[in-house]
Formats: C-alpha cells, structure tokens, sequence
C-alpha cells in the first residue's frame, strides 16, 4: 500500500515538472497557419512552442493552389518551393468553357510536404520551439500531448480540418470532400476547373513532373467522386495508375467567433476555406498574421483577445462572403444561366486582396 501512494506522488510531480515551464503562446499544428502565426509572434520576442504531431516533411493531400499574393503577404522568398506558376486557367461548366489569361502569373502550384517544412523551418529558425507531438486534449491552459504536458498563457488552434482544439470553440456546419490523385506527367502552366452541379468541381493542377488531379463538392450533395475523376483523367487522355486519398474539410458558411477564452482558431480549424474555390491557404495564412497581431495586442496590453474576431469581421469575413454569393449562381444556375459572360471581364481582379468583393460589385452591377 505504501508503494501505490508513493507511484501515485511520483506520477503527480512528474507531470508537475512538465508543465512548469511558462509558454506566451502554444501553437498546435505546423501547417501554413501554423508556422506563420508562430513565426510571427516568434519575431516579435514571445517564447512559442508549436506543437506538430507528424514529423515535416510529410505528405499532405492538397491541390497545391497557392495565390501569387502569399508571397507578399508573408514578405519571404518562395522560390525554392515554387512547382509551376499560373498565368491560364481554363474555367467549363456543360459545353460552356472559359479561357482566363492574366498579364502575371496569379498563382504558383506547390507540394504540401516541401512548402509546409520550409515554411516551418522558417518559424524554426525565428526561435519557435518545434516539438512533434501529438496533442490529445487542451484544458484551460494545459495542453496535454501524447509525451508530455504543456502549458501556455494563449493557445493557438491552427491543426487543420480535424481540429481538436475547435471542439473548445465552436462545430463546423457544412464540409467539402474531395478526392484527389498524384500522376507522375506534364501538365503544361495552365490551371483546369470543370464545375458541376450543387457546390462540385473537378480539377487539374500542374507541377513539376506531376499532374494533381482531384474532384469534390458539399459532402450533402455529391457522391461517387472517385467515378467523377476517373472520367476527368481519361477525358484528359491523362495516363497511369493513380493513388486516390480521400480527405474533407470545413468550409466558411457563416461568421463564427473564433475565440473562447484563451484560445483562437485560424485556418481550416476555423473552417476558414473559401466557399468559392474550396481553397484555404490563403485565408488560413491571413488568418494567421491577424491572429499574430491580436495575440501580439493581448499579450503586451492585456487588449481582449476579442480583436481577432473584429479583425476577422473587417478584413477576411467580407471576402468570404462575396465569395459565397459568387457560388450560389455559378454552382447551382443550370449552364444555360451560369454568368461566364463576366468571368474574363473580372480576370484583373482575381487572386487580389478583395477581389472576391469586386468581382461581385461589378456583376451586379453589369460589369
């Protein structure tokens, strides 16, 4: 008996010991959002602990889309993780088909697994403390993992579509899912985008020495995705026996606070993906760099950590939901009434800070 009491103290002390250490901001999740939002707290002179639970680089299923504007918006060089860069984007729904041509590239393709490691070791050599840990549950502000347990005066839920640290917050209303396949080709500089019915899509996205190719749309609506990407491959005369990964992941519907407490969402956690493009690198990266101002703001002046909420209202929450009108026609109008007549016309807008809000101005008003 007195060895149970003695294994029992020991087991408290040594979960005392790990949560001695006082973090300003615990980061779970080491993507885009992630990384960014440590880093930039990190050069601000705040002790970050970023937890990830895969060791970098890994590979992560995503399209690879990636608005030319990130790069100015997170003022690094992006060169080395650059696949293909997107001046053409070819837009169809039916027998309708769109050929959009910009002056400058609007996008670059890359691979998840390079450009999120780079990325975070970015924030690595800004100081951030890099642990790859799997955390399991947050309680006020603990952060429990499967090693150890950690403790931060702001915790940071930047861990994607499965966020566990958004149950602390708020439930996702709507999901996208998506198939997607990895083809070793080429794919000359050009984005392809066949829309169908009810919030789906299928695309092409071009990299270097491979062919991303993928299909999804609101899980409510679509089925037999893997059916709708074979049929897009061999219409594309695209060769191979692909690997299929099937993923979902919540995309904006409406404003939700993202704070509770001491915690703030960004990214996909907060189901910040674009109801448009089912894109959500560059909201999760936008997301990120309010939420390193606001959490900048609260813990320097104690100013309520309320501020990303307000921030999230007058810099992301209005393109969001222009993106959201955009969807409702173009998705669910029969072809006949799908508005492509605007789509080359709005061309100069595309990919730039607001753009989603001025395309739509100028649709309604009739371009």
């Amino acid at each position: 008996m007195i060895v149970k009491v003695r294994k029992k103290k020991l087991e408290k002390m040594h979960l005392y010991f790990y949560i001695l250490t006082m973090y300003d901001a615990i980061v779970i999740g080491g993507g885009p959002s992630g990384s960014t939002i440590s880093r930039k707290l990190a050069e601000a002179g705040y002790d970050i602990l970023l937890l990830e639970k895969e060791v970098m680089p890994r590979y992560k299923v995503c399209a690879g889309g990636v608005p030319s504007i990130i790069e100015d918006m997170l003022t690094v060089d992006l060169s080395p993780i650059k696949e293909k860069e997107i001046k053409t984007i070819i837009l169809r729904k039916g027998k309708k088909e769109s050929k959009i041509t910009f002056d400058a590239p609007v996008l670059f393709t890359v691979r998840r697994d390079f450009f999120d490691s780079y990325l975070l070791d970015l924030a690595f050599r800004q100081g951030v403390e890099v642990k790859y840990e799997k955390a399991i549950k947050i309680t006020g502000r603990i952060v429990i993992t499967d090693k150890s347990s950690y403790e931060g005066k702001v915790i940071i839920g930047a861990d994607g579509a499965a966020s566990i640290v958004r149950k602390n917050v708020f439930t996702p209303e709507r999901w996208l899912k998506s198939v997607e396949a990895e083809i070793d080709g080429d794919w000359d500089n050009t984005v392809f985008i066949d829309v169908f019915s009810h919030f789906g899509y299928r695309w092409i996205m071009p990299k270097r020495g491979r062919i991303s190719a993928g299909a999804g749309g609101l899980s409510r609506y679509v089925k037999n995705l893997e059916d709708m990407l074979y049929a897009l491959l061999n219409e594309m005369h695209i060769k191979g026996l692909p690997s299929i990964y099937h993923y979902g992941y919540p995309i904006w519907f409406s404003p939700k606070s993202l704070v509770r407490d001491n915690i703030i969402l960004v990214g996909d956690a907060g189901g910040l993906a674009n109801p448009f493009s089912g894109a959500g690198i560059f909201t999760g990266i936008f997301s990120a760099l309010i939420g390193a101002y606001s959490v900048d703001n609260f813990l320097k002046s104690s100013a309520p950590l309320e501020q990303y909420d307000y921030l999230l209202k007058a810099f992301i929450y209005p393109e969001l939901k222009a993106a959201f009108r955009l969807a409702i026609p173009f998705y669910l109008l029969p072809v006949s009434f799908t508005p492509f007549s605007w789509i080359k016309n709005t061309a100069k807008y595309w990919g730039k800070y607001s753009g989603y809000i001025t395309i739509r101005k100028k649709l309604w008003r009739g371009i």
